[in-house]
């Protein structure tokens, strides 16, 4: 007798590969539908998943049925189920668990209502002040970029561009008028950083009205879900936002925008480890949309992409206006005996204070000081939790004066001690220069100036968030005439111009240089030349004050003389000589557990399982204690994987994954990071 059944084919949000079959029972045969979410028993339990396919035969004989359907329509398109597949497949993750990713969380949620949509996040930025403007007359090389850019969208099919411009070249009208060729089709707009958002935001809810959605974590769950209804309703073809935004549920994406391409926050460090530039790659390859990857300091991956030809290569190299670039100092801050601020950025500072000209400083660490140390013994406090030591906050926020020593890995506080726990000694000091110190520093030295600190600490809370948008992160510039000195971290360099700015100084750039990582002289590179683009941008020439203890470095070397071509050569030859990307695909392995005695005796049985299935086409580096061994209470040992061939690569690394699940290591974890962005 034929088999007149149909069945459901469901991924559930949880770590397993699998895809399970549910019969459909009859009252839900014509209302369930791929792309919905449905209830389903799962053991014991009844879960939430996500239909991705309907077949008239179950690959197995005991089945149960599907329990309810939760949505009227399919909230999941098909491209989207392609991607999410992909990304599943590449990055060793279950597929349920990656659409759980690509879902606001109350749609992760099996009972969830939909309530009438009242004030969304687009309409507070229309609250955020910008001056009318008409669009800007292209110049020569925007004309040129987005000529080609039109005849990519003409012609249909995938194309990647890497659009390299320097700040002030005019990326920001390229791209708004390359969507304005798209007619009403979707695009989508990535920026690196939630604090970026606003100025994107206003500039395109200028140009384009309503036809803009903000997509980013700093929403509130209700807000997120309503910008997403709009998007799927279609009620929205532009979406701006940080990493998540890559999955607006757009039926057909025409083009998709990557601001700032080479900045890691488009890395996923935990669960889904994706980088949210390379999955928008993959969803333009899947949807035939065309990609564009900016960038004033382009990755060396995305540049060497462009030479060989993989990516249409498209150049800015001049400012609006061809104002100049900023003169760079370097200066030899060993020599300035212990002081935080040298001589030669002092004399800048009070030079342009008196000339009514504001300043940017550059400090790239929270707190008042990276750790606290005993000058008697050497004792150092540390998190009890992370290999690492705690930061010293003098002041962390207006709702708590109190000091506190904080870790920025797991937000572990406690209070500093004032009697040393080791020795008895009482002579504590405080090492080192965070954003708090600088402030009361350049507090000392200029009392009259105003000063505005922006950090993770000052930003916070939504309400600070948008207080120092309106006042700092504005298409204009700086719009509160009060401030005269800003001091931040790296988020005050990244992507916002500051017209007002003729002075920039980077208080410690060495920071980025000491970590053990490979790319840490692009990052340095990167940061610093950021900063340089800051200043100088209205009618005044700028300048950039750099302090370090590495004067001859060959990335600051080439920040000084403004030469990113000098600098890449000279680093795609050294990843060449060390056999790394762009020339070999990376994927790193961790294996952490809460017993630090459990894992190092597995060790050797799992240098064992790694010896026997040892290939020629792949290095292997480790296993070895992770430089951050210990973190959110998990010890960590990791090993590196290394080869040319990325499918070779990627099937040695998903055989041992295998190989040690199959041993079931008691309280041993695995995390597999496809192309890692950082080594830590």
């Amino acid at each position: 007798m034929m088999d007149r059944n149909r069945y459901a084919r469901v991924v559930v949000g949880i770590p397993v590969d699998n895809i399970f079959d549910y019969l459909i029972p009859e009252p839900l045969l014509e209302r369930l539908k791929v792309g919905m979410r449905v209830l389903v028993p799962f053991g014991k339990r009844r879960l939430l998943g996500y239909v991705i396919g309907i077949a008239d035969k179950a690959e197995v004989t005991d089945i149960k049925e599907v329990r309810e359907v939760l949505d009227d329509e399919p909230i999941l398109p098909e491209n989207l189920l392609k991607l999410t597949r992909w990304m599943a497949n590449y990055y060793f993750y279950s597929w349920g668990m990656a659409i759980k990713t690509s879902l606001p969380s109350r749609l992760n949620s099996p009972v969830h209502k939909a309530r009438k949509r009242k004030v969304s996040e687009t309409d507070k930025y229309e609250r955020l002040h910008l001056p009318e403007r008409s669009d800007i007359a292209l110049n020569k090389f925007q004309f040129d970029a987005l000529k080609r850019i039109k005849e990519g969208l003409k012609n249909g099919g995938f194309n990647t561009f890497l659009l390299h411009g320097i700040a002030g070249s005019g990326k920001t009208e390229v791209y708004m008028q390359a969507i304005a060729n798209l007619g009403e089709k979707g695009a989508i707009v990535l920026v690196p950083e939630i604090s970026l958002t606003p100025r994107f935001v206003m500039r395109f809810r200028k140009r384009f009205g309503r036809r803009v959605a903000v997509f980013h974590s700093g929403l509130s769950e209700k807000e997120r879900f309503d910008e997403w209804r709009r998007i799927h309703k279609g009620e929205s073809e532009i979406v701006i936002g940080v990493r998540s935004a890559v999955f607006a549920p757009f039926r057909k994406v025409s083009l998709i925008i990557i601001d700032e391409e080479q900045d890691p926050s488009y890395k996923q460090e935990e669960g889904l480890r994706f980088n949210a530039r390379d999955v928008a790659i993959m969803r333009g390859k899947i949807e035939g949309a065309n990609v564009i990857l900016g960038s004033s300091t382009p990755s060396v991956e995305s540049f060497y992409n462009a030479r060989k030809g993989r990516y249409h290569y498209l150049s800015l190299p001049e400012r609006i206006d061809r104002r100049p670039f900023p003169t760079i100092s370097l200066i030899d801050i060993s020599k300035e005996k212990k002081k935080i601020i040298s001589d030669r950025l002092k004399e800048g500072i009070s030079d342009r204070l008196e000339r009514g000209e504001k300043v940017l400083l550059l400090i790239n660490r929270r707190g008042y000081s990276p750790f606290i140390l005993c000058r008697e013994c050497g004792y150092s406090p540390g998190c009890p939790d992370c290999s690492i030591t705690l930061t010293y906050h003098k002041v962390t926020n207006k709702e708590s004066v109190n000091p506190v020593l904080k870790c920025h890995y797991c937000n572990y506080k406690t209070a500093p001690p004032t009697i040393c726990p080791d020795c008895g000694g009482i002579n504590i000091g405080y090492i080192g220069v965070g954003t708090e110190r600088a402030e009361e520093e350049i507090t000392k030295s200029y009392p009259e100036a105003s000063i505005l600190r922006i950090d993770r600490d000052t930003t916070r809370r939504k309400t600070t968030f948008y207080r120092v948008s309106r006042e700092t992160f504005q298409e204009e510039g700086i719009t509160n005439q009060d401030t005269d000195i800003i001091l931040g971290t790296q988020i005050i360099a990244k992507g916002n111009d500051f017209p007002s700015v003729t002075l920039a100084g980077a208080v410690w750039a060495d920071g980025g240089l000491h970590i053990p990582d490979f790319r840490s002289g692009e990052r340095t590179f990167q940061l610093m030349t950021q900063l340089a683009e800051k200043v100088g941008t209205g009618e005044i020439p700028g300048e950039l004050i750099i302090q370090t203890h590495n004067p001859d470095h060959y990335s600051l070397r080439y920040i000084k003389a403004n030469d990113y071509y000098g600098f890449y050569k000279e680093e795609i030859s050294l990843r060449k000589e060390l056999r790394y990307p762009p020339f070999y695909r990376i994927i790193r392995i961790i294996i952490k557990c809460d017993n630090e005695e459990g894992l190092v005796k597995k060790i050797p049985e799992l240098k064992g399982i790694i010896k026997a299935s040892d290939t020629k086409d792949i290095e292997i580096l480790g296993p070895a204690p992770a430089h951050i061994y210990k973190l959110k209470g998990m010890y960590r040992w990791h090993l590196i994987l290394k080869g040319k061939s990325h499918v070779s690569l990627h099937n040695y690394a998903s055989r041992l994954n295998e190989t040690i699940k199959e041993r079931k290591f008691p309280g041993i974890r695995i995390d597999i990071d496809v192309d890692p962005i950082r080594m830590v």
